[in-house]
């Protein structure tokens, strides 16, 4: 980094890559652990705790239109599982933000020194403006001029339009959300733990502890899914889908990471 009034005057800048990836990481795992909570909390709740847990004079905006003990319970696990998904968007926001950062300081510099005057603009005019984008548009400007890009978009964009249903609209499926077939399609990458017999001829999907076999291999198989929600159809997941959708944003946050390496010939 270089200063204009003083050519001598140089400081380190350490982009820590680590830190880049491990902020999403965290606050993906943070997510999960709030829903799980959140399930395990569903499951000892009890209708007495429920009644009795409003003061005795307290404000209800419809009391003709409050939830019993079990509606609650239902809908709060529901809850738990869409608004986690809003966040884990927000949470890529932040990220691809950063990675702007990171580029666009990479690119201009020359030598390893970027101008003192320049670097202060990328922190806050250039990524104010990135921020402000969509997501498509940030994906396709991260791609366009930074050749950073990752295998998995087509999946983000479609959990992109989900959000975008699920906050506007209040996840009932809208005209502007479908395609031409009047479908919504959420895209997951899954991850698969498999027993494989020792020749081949059989598959064991492992969803719980257990022994496997002598001879069996045990591998790793990544598929792909996705969900489709009908023109009004309300939206909603299973715990496995909010589990595929938290590793399709994890490995997408990957490789723009290992692109980001790769696009600038870092180590």
């Amino acid at each position: 980094m270089e200063n204009n009034s003083s050519p001598q005057l140089k400081k380190t800048l350490r982009i820590d890559f680590n830190s880049l990836i491990g902020n999403l990481q965290a606050n993906l795992q943070h997510l999960s652990d709030l829903v799980l909570f959140g399930n395990a909390t569903v499951l000892v709740a009890q209708e007495k705790d429920y009644n009795n847990s409003s003061a005795f004079f307290h404000f209800q905006p419809a009391q003709n239109q409050k939830y019993d003990f079990n509606q609650a319970k239902e809908r709060f696990g529901q809850w738990c599982l869409v608004n986690s998904f809003e966040d884990a968007v927000d949470y890529l926001h932040c990220f691809l933000d950063e990675c702007y950062t990171v580029c666009e300081i990479l690119r201009s510099g020359q030598n390893n020194l970027i101008q003192l005057k320049l670097f202060h603009w990328i922190l806050n005019i250039g990524k104010s403006k990135f921020h402000k984008q969509g997501l498509p548009d940030k994906i396709k400007r991260l791609k366009d001029v930074y050749r950073v890009y990752s295998n998995m978009e087509d999946q983000i964009l479609s959990l992109n339009r989900v959000r975008n249903c699920l906050v506007h609209r209040l996840g009932i499926v809208g005209q502007q959300d479908v395609d031409l077939n009047n479908v919504l399609t959420a895209k997951f990458k899954q991850m698969q733990l498999l027993a494989i017999s020792p020749n081949k001829d059989q598959e064991v999907i492992i969803s719980e502890p257990t022994n496997v076999e002598g001879g069996w291999t045990v591998a790793v198989r990544f598929n792909d899914l996705h969900k489709d929600f009908n023109l009004l159809e309300k939206i909603a997941f299973t715990e496995h889908e909010h589990i595929w959708a938290i590793f399709t944003f994890f490995w997408f946050g990957q490789e723009i990471k290992n692109s980001i390496c790769t696009s600038f010939k870092l180590a």
